[in-house]
């Protein structure tokens, strides 16, 4: 009984189908789907003899379903009719047969034409049945038949080898032939591809010349007698014994070591005969001299050594086994070799170390080594080595020399051949390495010239970018400065505006002054005057420090700043007070300057025997190939004239110098657009301290303690400005003009808290009045105020007594912060 499947997503549509069918044909037994999807798993499951398919439908249209269908080999013979409302256009009708289908119906459904074509499909159907059983029964054939001619091809072979067994084997003029003469059967695949051969019988001279015994290959394939035989023996033999043609070449069999010069020709069925001579002598001298050439013109030609060793390596290859190659060069301040060149079936090194390495010995020794995997193994042992790599089967090493030292090693192992190498092959390496040894002091000669060229274009940009940033930033607050100066002499300027000018003065000498000290610093970098003062540093302090002094600065920009101290650091560590706010300063600096919004946090934590001090904001970021130049000198992470942000780009190179000089390092980790970490690292050494009670003097009746100040400066605008920063808060002050008067103040009130001290005074200097005053007070705070920017002034001071310093023009947020730290933190 016939099956139509018909699949609509409209049930009416189906409704109507079916009773059309049913009234035609009774007989034929109709199914229905709504969906594509369960149009096909229907097929599949009752394999319709046709399928009346719509084209339009959720999910899974009537094309993919029909390709479906034609894609499966149990429905792909069923013929698909399209049954749509689509028009009938030429489009449609190519994607119709594009999709396979083998008719076209539109709707409304003409009944006739339905009728006509079902009874077409029916036919069709019945077709394709009838073919696909034939193409059954034809296959049985085949296969019948095929398995009938291999029981007739084995009987032949059968019957040829009982022939060829009758035969006289061995002749007496084979026997006594000088040249090797061997009999194979030639092995093929099921494609009918050569893929081995049988050894059927070998005469003495064959013996001699190949050094294979007669008795251990007789009847045993050559991949079982030498598996790792070159293919091109097979190829060449098996043309001759498939094609009958015979054939003369010359070749290299790498198990055994030769060079053969061989005759092939095919004497029976799927069998060759082959005469070898053995030429390995000639050949090798010839190959020699040739490689010898072939890299002498390599090495005068090319500029690359990675393309030279790899010429010198494909040419080793024609004489002896140079798979496993490599060169490496040695650098006697690590000692260790570092490759050139690494090409190897096992390994891949990129640095290693050359002690107790063999390669290592061969640049001490400044020799030679050929040796064998037990004399490896033999020698790892005796001196107790661990060794590095695959072990080979054999090892040749050779020295490469540059006036007359061992600067490198050229080396070649076999993992398969114990005799891989011998006399000739370490003569002809030492060779090579000699014109290996020329062409590296060429290229490196022409590197440093690049190199040199290089350095002096970007030295000359840099200077020049550096030069314009310079000018633009002294003159840009100079500007400022003289500019609102002379605005400031409009008699009908409003208080209002007048305060605005000031406070853009002072900003502009601020700017400006930051700039200088920047120059200032960088150039004690330069002359090596920036030394390390150690001394007991409060950690805690530093940061509040910092915290304090930045937090109106960030909170006018709408950031927040955070700060983060690990409680596992000691509170006091043996450091350098200065260098470590230079660089917290310039960092935090950075980070608010390239921060619009978003946070910045500042904190510590400890990492082996280090202290790591971070700074991490969420600002403009830094790309990825920048972040190493911006801590050079002169260098920024953007040297365009049209910088957004004002700086002289001083600021990461004064941080990477202050790092190394304490003996640690500084680092950034970035995403461009989403913020930057700089990181640096002291050594932590932490001090224990004894809690000290304070004294309760000087205290008010509030409970607070007033501080008496001490404030010695021969100049009377620089006393009035220090009187003038320190008039809001609740000290005494007293004002004494040289270092005379300060010692003999302090010997009459010795409950004087601090010493603001000028270190250039008259009669006796700042200098030595702190040494007298340390003499009969050792508690009083003592800062040095000076003009001087040298840190070694500053280490004069700290030495004559005093414990920190201040830099005129003096900052009053800066004088406060240091005097609340002293004073406060007692």
């Amino acid at each position: 009984m016939a099956r139509i499947l018909a699949i609509d997503d409209i049930q009416d549509n189906l409704i109507s189908i079916k009773a059309i069918i049913a009234d035609a044909f009774p007989d034929i037994e109709v199914y229905t789907a709504l969906s594509g999807r369960q149009g096909v798993e229907l097929a599949r499951r009752v394999i319709p003899d046709i399928i009346l398919l719509d084209i339009l439908m959720p999910g899974m249209d009537g094309y993919e379903v029909c390709k479906i269908v034609k894609s499966d080999p149990n429905l792909e013979d069923i013929p698909v009719v399209f049954v749509t409302a689509l028009k009938e256009s030429r489009q449609n009708r190519i994607q119709a047969l594009e999709a396979g289908a083998e008719a076209f119906l539109t709707k409304p459904i003409d009944e006739t034409e339905m009728i006509s074509q079902i009874k077409a499909m029916l036919k069709i159907r019945a077709a394709n049945v009838f073919k696909r059983d034939e193409k059954i029964r034809l296959e049985a054939l085949v296969k019948s038949r095929t398995q009938e001619l291999e029981r007739e091809l084995n009987d032949r072979i059968k019957a040829d080898e009982e022939v060829r067994n009758s035969e006289e084997k061995h002749r007496a003029l084979v026997n006594q032939m000088q040249l090797g003469l061997a009999v194979h059967k030639i092995i093929l695949n099921k494609k009918g591809e050569a893929v081995d051969y049988l050894f059927l019988d070998v005469n003495p001279a064959y013996e001699r010349i190949t050094g294979l015994k007669k008795e251990r290959v007789i009847g045993r394939r050559v991949l079982e007698v030498l598996p790792n035989i070159e293919k091109i023996w097979i190829e060449k033999y098996g043309n001759v014994a498939l094609t009958g043609e015979p054939v003369s070449f010359e070749s290299y069999a790498r198990e055994l070591g030769r060079y053969f010069n061989v005759i092939a020709y095919k004497n029976r069925e799927n069998e060759f005969a082959v005469i070898v001579e053995d030429i390995t002598k000639d050949k090798r001298d010839e190959q020699m001299q040739q490689v010898l050439y072939e890299v002498s013109r390599a090495s005068a030609n090319a500029n690359l050594l990675e393309d030279i060793l790899r010429v010198v390596r494909d040419e080793l290859c024609k004489v002896l086994d140079a798979n496993n190659f490599f060169v490496a060069s040695y650098n006697p301040e690590t000692d260790k070799l570092k490759k050139i060149i690494f090409l190897d079936d096992n390994d891949n090194f990129e640095e290693w170390e050359a002690k107790d390495t063999l390669s290592g010995l061969v640049i001490k020794t400044e020799k030679s080594i050929l040796t064998s995997k037990e004399e490896i193994i033999k020698f790892a042992k005796e001196y107790g080595i661990n060794l590095t790599g695959t072990l080979c089967e054999s090892w040749l090493g050779v020295p490469i020399f540059i006036e007359h030292k061992a600067i490198g090693v050229m080396v070649v192992q076999s993992y398969s051949e114990k005799n891989a190498y011998d006399a000739k092959s370490m003569r002809l390496m030492e060779m090579i390495a000699h014109e290996i040894a020329i062409v590296m002091q060429r290229v490196s000669m022409i590197e440093n010239l690049i190199r040199a060229k290089e350095r002096a274009e970007e030295s000359d940009r840099l200077k020049t970018a550096f030069l314009a940033n310079m000018s633009h930033e002294i003159r840009t607050p100079m500007n400022g400065i003289m500019g609102f100066l002379q605005l400031l002499n409009d008699v009908d300027l409003t208080s209002d505006d007048r305060q605005y000018y000031f406070e853009i003065i002072n900003k502009s000498g601020e700017r400006l002054l930051s700039t200088i000290n920047d120059i200032i610093e960088i150039s004690k970098i330069e002359s090596g005057q920036l030394n390390v003062i150690y001394n007991n540093v409060n950690i805690k302090e530093i940061l509040n420090f910092h915290y304090k002094f930045f937090i109106n600065q960030t909170e006018e920009k709408g950031i927040s700043l955070l700060l983060k101290n690990s409680e596992e650091i000691a509170d006091v560590i043996v450091s350098d007070q200065h260098i470590l706010d230079g660089i917290l300063t310039n960092l935090i600096k950075n980070a608010i300057k390239f921060t619009d919004s978003g946070e910045i946090e500042v904190g510590t934590y400890l990492k082996d025997e280090s202290i790591i001090f971070y700074v991490r904001d969420t600002g403009i970021g830094i790309s990825k190939n920048r972040q190493e130049a911006i801590f050079e000198r002169f260098v920024q992470a953007d040297l365009d004239y049209k910088r957004p942000h004002e700086g002289s780009g001083l600021g990461l190179s004064i941080v990477k110098a202050y790092s190394h000089l304490m003996k640690g390092e500084v680092w950034v980790e970035s995403e461009e657009g989403r913020g930057s970490t700089f990181y640096f690292a002291v050594p932590y050494i932490p001090v224990i301290l004894k809690r000290e009670i304070p004294s309760d003097k000087s205290i008010c009746a509030g409970g607070e303690r007033i501080h008496k100040i001490l404030i010695a400066e021969d100049d009377e605008t620089s006393y009035k400005l220090l009187e003038k920063i320190l008039s809001d808060e609740k000290f005494t002050i007293i004002h004494v003009w040289n270092g005379e008067e300060a010692v003999c103040v302090m010997r009459d009130d010795p409950e004087i808290s601090m010493i603001l001290m000028d270190l250039r005074m008259p009669l006796t200097d700042g200098l030595d009045a702190a040494k007298k005053i340390r003499q009969f007070n050792k508690t009083v705070k003592i800062i040095a105020v000076t003009v001087n920017a040298f840190s070694i002034d500053k280490e004069i001071a700290i030495n004559s007594g005093c414990d920190d310093y201040v830099l005129k023009p003096v900052n009053k947020k800066l004088l406060t912060d240091i005097i609340e730290k002293h004073l406060y933190n007692i």
